[in-house]
């Protein structure tokens, strides 16, 4: 909040995502799946312990440590951007909704300007300190989750995931994202991705072999 461009970055983005989930909303309701009105609220009910401990420790990263916690904030925004972005596009492709075909294209087009302002952002942070990489490469080793983490149980991350981007699906996304990624001052090698689809397909066959045929 004390930085002027993240602040006008971030108000854009917060209009740019609510819009996103109004038009989905609405979308939904016309298919005769509506979330009701109290979508929001139940969702922060559902949040669990790790969402709040995430959110206590950023507080205090942000307060003792601002710059490395702003590059480890781009970073972190730069990977679930682009996973986002992805997984519109994945979604445009598959459907058969006509509608939902052209909002994804819209909002892919805004998530593909959020990716890059994170992932520029990001570079320039972590290219003025090597102890700034160091923490960052550790945060994000240590403690990154996908989108929707926190919020949503890790089991329904995993099949969103697993349904969008089945199989060699996965594998190319995880290895495109992570090398894009591995592009950053200090970040070379990591494998975010590819460890997180390799856990939950490992963790959807084992389920799958425990279901009564």
């Amino acid at each position: 909040a004390l930085e002027p461009e993240v602040v006008a970055f971030l108000s854009m983005w917060n209009y740019e995502e609510y819009f996103h989930g109004r038009a989905l909303t609405q979308l939904l309701e016309v298919c005769g799946q509506p979330l009701g009105p109290a979508r929001i609220a139940q969702v922060r009910e559902k949040s669990g312990v790790t969402e709040k401990i995430n959110a206590w420790g950023s507080a205090l990263i942000s307060k003792f440590l601002p710059r490395h916690f702003l590059a480890l904030f781009m970073s972190w925004g730069a990977i679930n951007e682009l996973t986002t972005l992805r997984g519109y596009e994945r979604l445009e492709a598959s459907t058969q909704n006509p509608i939902l075909a052209e909002l994804c294209r819209r909002i892919a087009k805004q998530e593909r300007r959020h990716f890059a302002w994170y992932f520029n952002n990001a570079e320039q942070r972590l290219a003025s300190s090597e102890s700034i990489q160091r923490f960052v490469r550790f945060m994000l080793g240590h403690f990154w989750t996908p989108v929707g983490a926190g919020v949503k149980p890790m089991s329904e991350v995993s099949e969103l995931f697993l349904s969008l981007f089945p199989g060699e699906l996965g594998n190319n996304l995880a290895r495109d994202i992570d090398e894009r990624i591995s592009t950053l001052p200090g970040l070379t090698g990591l494998t975010l991705l590819h460890d997180f689809n390799h856990q939950a397909t490992r963790q959807n066959q084992a389920t799958a072999s425990h279901v009564p045929v």
